[in-house]
């Protein structure tokens, strides 16, 4: 009985426990049956939508399906048309081009043309100003008689002026002919520089002291085997000029071989001159004096009796005034040379004897008035025999000297000065002016003012004077060195010489 209240408490709570889980699992149900409404309306729904949405989709794509297909067509279309358009186009811009083309070749011919036209001008008006300058340049050398005087040529102011006009002219004549095109042109109708005028050029470039041109250009010359008129003459002179310059540069070899190449071409009494070149080379050189003045002699001989200089009176006495001008430098040269005092006289004399004979003057006549009597003209020509006479006789005694001092101060200065101021190359003014110190040396040692202001001359033309070139000096009679010229002023400023 104890427990019996026990159990029924407990199948009470039993129940009341039961009764609550049978109210929950109705609850659990119907929330359970709600939700599986909810869920079918949804699956509903949804089957609904995606019936729908398979619906527009399928709608959308035939739509597409139909854009497509429009869109296709219309892009056919239009990419038909651009290679329509672009045919058309490209049709009108080949025929465009070949038109161009046709103007464009029409005017190049056109211009080619008008370019042969001038060039054709070009050529017929350079070819008349080369045979304007080539008449001129065979004029100037005819009317300077360089044929006969190869030095002619450069020793007046008017023949001076002259090569440099035609210089200037040939200068241009050549840059015209680098425009003008002559390629592939025969040869014979290439248009070049004539014979004289080449040889022209050179003695403008000479003149100018651009030697290593002249030089060129008279090589080029000789090299070309011209043809023109006194084609062995013009040679002979171009010759002689190339030597002329080796001498003054002291390259006295090439000097001689150029001088023998002269002398095979020459067929007149200009042998003698060319003869007289090659000895007085052989003098620069330093060679025997003894053997210079025997061969000198022997050309003067050869002058005396040469039958075709009988009725050619002038020339022979041009000829022989050189060659005695050459052998008195030398015997004045040799006096300087020794010791032997009897020599010393010898050779002075000599020296004296030989310019008297250049100057027609007897030793027993009046030498200041004989020379006084010789016409201007002349008289300059004959300027370095006056000198070398007064130089010769102003070492002898004191009364050969006092006469030199008159020639010195009455003549010679004079003559010095008007080479100065009518020649153009700085080497001859260097040697006028060295010529005035050693007069006014001799005629007032002591005036010291007088001497140190012609020293002062000397070094303008010095100063610019080409420095491959030798100087000729006055006391030794051949070319000398710069430096060595240089000692030889101070020693005649301090009245060594």
């Amino acid at each position: 009985m104890k427990y019996e209240k026990e159990i029924d408490k407990l199948y009470s709570e039993i129940a009341l426990i039961k009764s609550k889980q049978d109210g929950n699992i109705n609850t659990l149900n119907w929330i359970l049956g709600f939700l599986g409404t909810l869920l079918l309306g949804g699956f509903i729904v949804s089957v609904n939508a995606s019936n729908k949405n398979e619906s527009r989709s399928k709608e959308l794509f035939d739509m597409y399906k139909i854009d497509k297909s429009n869109n296709d067509n219309r892009n056919n279309e239009l990419y038909g048309m651009f290679l329509d358009d672009r045919e058309k186009s490209e049709q009108t811009a080949i025929k465009t081009t070949e038109t161009t083309i046709a103007l464009v070749n029409r005017t190049l011919e056109l211009a080619v043309q008008a370019s042969e036209r001038s060039s054709k001008s070009l050529q017929i008006r350079l070819s008349n100003i080369l045979n304007s300058i080539e008449k001129e340049s065979i004029e100037l050398i005819k009317e300077s008689k360089s044929f006969d005087d190869d030095r002619k040529l450069t020793t007046k102011r008017e023949n001076q002026n002259e090569i440099h006009r035609l210089g200037n002219k040939i200068e241009g004549l050549e840059n015209n002919l680098v425009i003008l095109d002559q390629d592939g042109l025969d040869n014979s109708q290439v248009i070049k520089l004539s014979p004289y005028a080449t040889f022209i050029k050179g003695i403008d470039q000479y003149l100018k002291e651009q030697f290593d041109d002249a030089i060129k250009t008279w090589t080029n010359l000789l090299e070309s085997d011209f043809k023109c008129v006194d084609q062995e003459k013009l040679k002979s002179l171009t010759f002689y000029w190339i030597g002329y310059l080796h001498n003054n540069r002291g390259e006295f070899e090439d000097g001689l071989k150029n001088f023998e190449e002269a002398e095979k071409l020459c067929t007149d009494s200009r042998k003698y001159e060319l003869q007289r070149m090659k000895v007085e080379t052989r003098f620069f050189n330093n060679e025997d004096s003894t053997s210079i003045a025997n061969e000198l002699n022997d050309i003067i001989t050869e002058i005396n009796v040469d039958d075709t200089l009988k009725n050619k009176i002038s020339i022979k006495k041009a000829r022989l005034a050189k060659v005695l001008n050459t052998l008195g430098n030398v015997y004045y040269s040799s006096y300087g040379n020794t010791e032997n005092q009897e020599l010393k006289k010898t050779l002075l004399n000599q020296s004296k004897t030989t310019f008297l004979q250049v100057l027609n003057i007897e030793e027993n006549e009046n030498i200041i008035d004989k020379i006084a009597e010789i016409e201007s003209e002349d008289k300059n020509k004959l300027k370095w025999d006056i000198y070398g006479l007064a130089e010769s006789m102003y070492h002898i005694d004191e009364e050969n000297k006092k006469i030199a001092i008159a020639l010195f101060e009455k003549e010679v200065i004079t003559l010095a000065e008007r080479e100065y101021d009518t020649r153009e190359e700085k080497r001859t003014k260097v040697l006028a002016k060295s010529c005035q110190l050693l007069c006014w040396q001799r005629i007032n040692p002591n005036d010291k003012e007088k001497l140190e202001n012609i020293r002062a001359m000397i070094e303008i033309p010095l100063s610019d004077l080409n420095d491959s070139l030798t100087i000729y000096s006055q006391i030794l009679r051949r070319n000398i060195e710069y430096s060595e010229f240089k000692n030889q002023l101070k020693l005649v400023i301090n009245n060594k010489i």
